[in-house]
């Protein structure tokens, strides 16, 4: 989330060169699908030496488009005049951030982070490619082990299935009125 919100940060209140083409550059990879960026990053993951890690697990989402988006989008409809006001009593684009634009886009960021957070909780070919040893294998990919072509136990596939299900539905419930705020203001209908 720090790195999608200064990324949208520079792309709603910073006007540099070419700032418009970086947008859509960022729109574009949301519509590449993950199967076809899993290659890259697998190499990219390998190189660091991040196999079988916590860190190449989460590398792919570090900067999810997604959030970009949606951040930049509640940064846009901030009023400019409380950054004006803010660097009128001498502070600077961190002052403007902290005190102006964060307090006013609470719901996007939890919209943004919830739904990375479901994306990647819901990943199965990543955690599949990158993590090697079974201790360290997520919930989704260890589920696909408890299937025995000869002979399938339905209630213990189906309650590791409710267990993997849990958090993603207690965060959701815990977190729909902030997300339904946040897709209204951004524009994610």
């Amino acid at each position: 989330m720090v790195l999608a919100i200064l990324a949208a940060l520079a792309l709603a209140r910073i006007r540099f060169k070419f700032r418009s083409a970086v947008f859509y550059a960022i729109l574009a990879t949301m519509f590449l699908p993950f199967e076809a960026l899993a290659a890259p990053i697998f190499l990219v993951v390998k190189n660091l030496g991040q196999l079988d890690s916590f860190w190449g697990l989460l590398l792919p989402w570090v900067a999810a488009p997604i959030a970009i988006f949606t951040l930049r989008q509640a940064i846009a409809d901030v009023p400019r005049a409380l950054d004006e006001a803010i660097m009128i009593d001498g502070g600077g684009l961190l002052h403007i951030l902290r005190h102006a634009i964060l307090p006013n886009i609470w719901p996007a960021m939890i919209t943004a982070w919830l739904t990375t957070f479901i994306y990647v909780w819901d990943s199965f070919l990543w955690p599949l490619i990158v993590i090697r040893s079974p201790t360290k294998q997520l919930a989704q990919v260890g589920i696909i082990s408890l299937i025995n072509p000869n002979e399938v136990d339905y209630g213990t596939l189906f309650a590791a299935s409710l267990i993997a299900t849990a958090p993603v539905v207690v965060l959701f419930l815990a977190l729909q009125r902030y997300y339904r705020e946040g897709t209204v203001a951004s524009g994610l209908k």
